[in-house]
């Protein structure tokens, strides 16, 4: 049978999955910021036949490029949402709640 994770669980997981949540919306965040200032896209590129941006063009390009890391690091922040977890008592299997009370693992055994 399925059961809920305790308080102190529950606890240490959310803090646990935020670091991690943010920690990969900041790195998104630079990955857009990197692309959209140093990158054409396909259609400047192919006019320029080139794919990098000139150097003396990177700072008019930085004031657009870190408005859109923002918008994008924020928007995989609050997207990146995970189900709660439930353990097994018995056999400690986790798994995601479905509504599912019975555990698969104990009922085999």
């Amino acid at each position: 049978m399925w059961v809920k994770r305790t308080d102190a669980e529950i606890a240490e997981e959310r803090e646990r999955r935020q670091r991690t949540r943010l920690r990969g919306a900041v790195l998104f965040g630079f990955f857009v910021l990197f692309i959209v200032t140093c990158f054409f896209g396909w259609r400047e590129a192919a006019d320029r036949s080139r794919i990098t941006v000139p150097v003396v063009e990177l700072l008019s390009r930085l004031p657009f490029a870190v408005v859109a890391a923002i918008i994008c690091a924020f928007l995989i922040y609050k997207l990146d949402r995970k189900r709660p977890m439930m353990i097994c008592p018995k056999c400690e299997a986790t798994k995601y709640e479905d509504g599912v009370t019975e555990c698969f693992l104990w009922r085999s055994f």
